[in-house]
Order: C-alpha cells, then structure tokens, then sequence
C-alpha cells in the first residue's frame, strides 16, 4: 500500500530551466533596483537619506513645469555623478571642477550641498587643506539644515587638529556640539575637549 502523498510527487526528474528562470528574474530585479537607489547609497547613509529627501521635494516643485524641471534636474545628476565617478578614480582636480560648477552655476540643484561638501573633500585630497576649509564653512554658511553640516564641522576640527592648532579645533569640536550633539562625531568631540580643555 502506498501513501497518499506519494502520488503528488511527479514521475518525470527535475528540470534546470524551471529552476533558473526565477533565478534570473530575481537577479534582474536586484540589479534594477540597485541601480534605481545607487545616488542614496553610494555616499553615506546621511549623504544618501538627504539626497532622498531632496528629490521628494524636489519632484513636487518639478510636476508644475515638468519638461524645464526635468531637463535641469538631468543636467544636474550628470554633472554630480560625472564629477563623482573621477572622484572615485582618484581624479580629484576633474571632480573638483564639476562639484565647483554645481555651487556656482546651479545654487538650486538638488546635489547642491553634496556638491559644495565634495568640493572641500576633493582639496583635502589633492592637499590643499585650507581652500577646503572656505568650502565647509560655504556649506555651514549656505546649507545649514544639510545633513553634511555636521561632518564638515568634525572635518574643519580635524585638519585644525592636524596643523597643531588647537585652538582652533577647540572652537570647532564645541560648534559640533553644540550644534549637532547626537552625530557620529559627537563623541569624538567630547573626547577631545576633555583632554584638551
């Protein structure tokens, strides 16, 4: 006597290209998806969740003109995401160039406080710590509900630290604690001043 359930088992073997079609599909909707979000979660996750929060706001202003706001808002994402890519290949002078582009020419580009923020990230690297410096003091001065503000705060904190100006850094370790007590870089902050002071 067989089992009942035996029965719903079927006779012929399994076949791969049931098995992969799904696969692939899966994959092709991973792979889009990754590239729809890439802008939020290629910077980090403060960087990405503003740029997230911009666009929303961004789309409502947008809808009443939409071809004019579409072709702006195009124009801005592919000079952010060109001066980006050589900033990520290590072509810090050609990326400095096109975030300088967005903070002089588009001050209401959605990546606008992304942009000014990578301007100063981009002399840090080429070596210019104090033309960065102008540029974080931009962003505080221009953007200061930007999410970056905070980390441009620590920044300036930082390469005052380094140049052995502790007065300086002082000053800026308190602004970053007074201004923005729960970041990342508040306990950093704290740690300074306390041996510091």
């Amino acid at each position: 006597m067989t089992a009942p359930y035996c029965k719903m088992i079927p006779d012929r073997p399994f076949s791969k290209k049931k098995a992969i079609a799904p696969a692939l599909i899966t994959l092709f909707i991973a792979a889009a998806c990754l590239c729809a979000f890439e802008p939020f979660w290629r910077l980090d996750n403060a960087a990405g969740f503003a740029a997230k929060k911009k666009t929303k706001r961004s789309a409502g202003k947008a809808a009443s003109n939409h071809l004019a706001g579409a072709e702006v808002i195009a124009d801005d994402v592919f000079i952010y995401k060109k001066g980006l890519s050589f900033y990520e290949n290590s072509e810090y002078a050609r990326a400095f160039e096109y975030f300088k582009y967005i903070k002089e020419k588009r001050p209401s580009s959605l990546y606008y406080d992304m942009a000014v923020y990578l301007c100063g990230e981009a002399n840090v690297k080429m070596g210019k710590p104090d033309e960065s410096i102008e540029y974080y003091l931009y962003l505080l001065e221009k953007c200061p509900s930007s999410s970056l503000c905070a980390d441009a705060v620590h920044t300036v904190a930082g390469i005052y630290k380094k140049k052995g100006m502790s007065g300086e850094a002082i000053k800026y370790y308190k602004k970053l604690l007074g201004s923005y007590p729960d970041s990342f870089w508040a306990e950093e902050a704290r740690a300074f001043l306390k041996y510091n002071t």
